[in-house]
């Protein structure tokens, strides 16, 4: 069956060193926004429409980047998607800045990351009971052979 009439998920990774922020900036706002420049898997080109609904789940790859962080290496589980959360939707960056129109749904570790083209968002963002394998997922047609290098689109067939 292709993706676009299948359950669509979010598979996606955040640096180690943005974790904690994450986790306290999503218990405080109620959501988190991550940055990338692959606008395209969220936004069709050619009718401007999302490509992936709102409520759809997100899954999280903690990625080696900041592990220099002694306290953000705790968040290291392997090539497993050890966090989850619900997509809320995608906003676009300020043109000029390349940064999000309101700062505080950021992890305050971001604060010198470069422009973005826009940000994802996500809230419900917790550990999952039990790590997920990424392997397990078909991006494209084709199993998910190495961690994702920013976010991408995958098939969701795990139960709630």
């Amino acid at each position: 069956m292709p993706l676009s009439v299948q359950r669509k998920a979010l598979l996606a990774p955040v640096p180690c060193a943005h974790m904690a922020e994450a986790l306290v900036t999503c218990q405080r706002r109620g959501l988190v926004a991550f940055g990338t420049m692959k606008k395209t898997i969220f936004i069709s080109r050619e009718h401007r429409t999302p490509l992936l609904p709102c409520g759809a789940r997100v899954l999280i790859y903690v990625s080696g980047t900041g592990v220099h962080d002694p306290t953000a290496s705790q968040f290291l589980k392997g090539l497993v998607a050890s966090y989850r959360g619900t997509f809320q939707g995608w906003r676009d960056a300020d043109p000029e800045t390349g940064q999000h129109p309101d700062p505080s749904g950021r992890p305050l570790s971001t604060g010198s990351d470069g422009a973005w083209l826009g940000f994802y968002e996500i809230s419900d963002l917790a550990p999952c009971h039990v790590p997920l394998r990424l392997l397990r997922w078909a991006r494209n047609g084709k199993h998910v052979k190495s961690p994702p290098y920013g976010p991408d689109l995958v098939i969701d067939d795990i139960d709630p």
